[in-house]
Formats: structure tokens, sequence, C-alpha cells
């Protein structure tokens, strides 16, 4: 079993966290063998910064119902 395998193994269920972990590996193994490690970063940027932009709407929309 190589690596790919054995991280895909260890994200089993069906619950909506699981499925998005599993998705992200599936991302980082594809860019991984699509350009190797830079790859991976570029991958890894840009989700980042999909959370981050989630993390900030929630967070105005947090403040605007607090005030």
């Amino acid at each position: 079993m190589n690596y790919k395998e054995a991280v895909e193994k260890q994200i089993s269920g069906d619950t909506h966290e699981q499925k998005q972990r599993r998705m992200l590996w599936e991302d980082i193994a594809a860019a991984y063998n699509k350009g190797g490690e830079d790859e991976v970063k570029t991958v890894l940027t840009a989700h980042v910064e999909k959370i981050t932009k989630e993390f900030k709407k929630n967070l105005k929309q947090l403040d605007e119902t607090i005030l």
C-alpha cells in the first residue's frame, strides 16, 4: 500500500467533515502528481485563501448580528 492509499484509508466515513478531508487529500495527491511540491503549495494556498475569505464573511455577519 502506498502513502496515498494509506492516507485515504484513514479518512473514512460519510460526515461532511470527512468528505471535505477526502476531497482535500484528493486535491493534494493530484497536485503532487501534476507538479510536485510546488503544485501542492499552490493548491494549499488556494484552500487557505478560500477558508480565510469564508471566515471573514462569517465574522462580518456575526459582528452585524451582535451590533
